[in-house]
């Protein structure tokens, strides 16, 4: 009989409730950063007290200090006792050894330093490893998952998304149809393969359905306020531009066009947000405030707000040049004059 999979975040949920098999040592990592960071947070929660947060909890980056440093200080931490809290919380970020065995990412004697601390671990510290990617084929996250537990907080289903949704509708005193969620969650884009669109974006477009609407969250909100898909590209687009990381501005478009996205609704998409973004730079120059900006121009807040972050990097004439370009990219593709994926191309290398 088939059976259904269940979600880490439920496990997860489980677990801590549960208390018996929420162990002390734990692998947390996954594409879902929202739920890698909620899940610590829970941890956090439960066994540190408010007021001693700042004395019992570690937290170590190996973007910040090298291997050695890192293991040390962890092996520390692990051996200090919590102060007026149930347990002392030490949390790693990013360890390339969660990846990798190579001498690069951990030395032997460290190896051996830290699967020791993790063996003698005491029942008063939780030791938490999180990470977005790993390999559990490597030494480190075998070692973790051996002594503790492991949850991948990886993409959720349909129905978990929803139900992620209406409970955030429910606490506020929303109602949504069957018919609007099925909506919502389409407009979003968050199963099209290599979408960027995460939790922590749907998040944030749950709080512009629930601000700016009534008792009801309607198809017309849904279809206003949503950040669909094709305006994450643009955002991401020229996060990369910003960045001076055209190369991956190139990688993302493929990305989208390969899902099948809808050529013409992608190119009336950039124009859209080139033109909000033009009117907004102007009105910036002239010392309007982000509320004032969007009345004027009969937008929501929300995306002005957003918008205005990319118009301030940019002069008026750079924008008034990017969307001369734009008009221009969307008559040569209309016209026959060059395909699509070229003319963007051309486009992305000429901001």
């Amino acid at each position: 009989m088939y059976k259904e999979k269940k979600h880490a975040y439920k496990i997860f949920a489980e677990d801590l409730k549960s208390g018996e098999k929420l162990k002390n040592v734990m692998l947390i990592h996954g594409e879902e950063e929202y739920l890698v960071k909620w899940a610590i947070d829970s941890i956090i929660n439960k066994y540190v007290s408010v007021s001693t947060k700042q004395m019992n909890i570690s937290v170590f980056d190996e973007t910040e200090m090298s291997s050695s440093d890192l293991v040390t200080d962890v092996c520390e931490a692990c051996e200090t006792l919590p102060l007026f809290s149930d347990k002392r919380v030490i949390i790693v970020k990013e360890m390339k050894a969660l990846s990798s065995d190579s001498p690069q990412a951990m030395k032997d004697t460290d190896f051996q330093l830290l699967s020791t601390c993790i063996e003698k671990l005491q029942d008063e510290a939780i030791l938490i490893f999180s990470a977005r990617n790993i390999d559990k084929g490597k030494k480190l996250p075998k070692e973790i998952i051996k002594a503790g537990r492991e949850y991948n907080f990886d993409r959720l289903d349909r129905k978990d998304l929803a139900s992620f949704a209406n409970k955030r509708f429910k606490q506020a005193e929303k109602t949504i149809s069957n018919a609007n969620m099925h909506l919502l969650l389409d407009e979003t884009g968050y199963f099209n393969r290599e979408s960027d669109y995460d939790l922590y974006t749907f998040m944030n477009d749950i709080s512009k359905l629930i601000a700016a609407s009534g008792g009801v969250i309607d198809e017309k909100a849904i279809r206003e306020l949503v950040t669909r898909d094709e305006d994450t590209f643009v955002f991401n687009l020229l996060d990369s531009i910003v960045a001076g990381r055209k190369d991956k501005a190139f990688a993302q478009l493929h990305n989208i066009l390969g899902d099948g996205t809808d050529e013409f609704q992608l190119i009336g998409s950039i124009v859209s947000q080139f033109e909000l973004m033009y009117c907004t730079k102007q009105m910036l120059d002239e010392g309007m405030q982000v509320r004032d900006i969007a009345s004027k121009l009969k937008a929501n807040e929300y995306r002005i707000k957003n918008i205005a972050k990319y118009a301030r990097g940019f002069s008026t004439d750079k924008l008034s040049k990017v969307l001369s370009s734009a008009y221009e990219l969307s008559a040569q593709i209309t016209s026959g004059l060059l395909k699509s994926s070229m003319a963007l191309e051309l486009f992305i290398a000429g901001i």
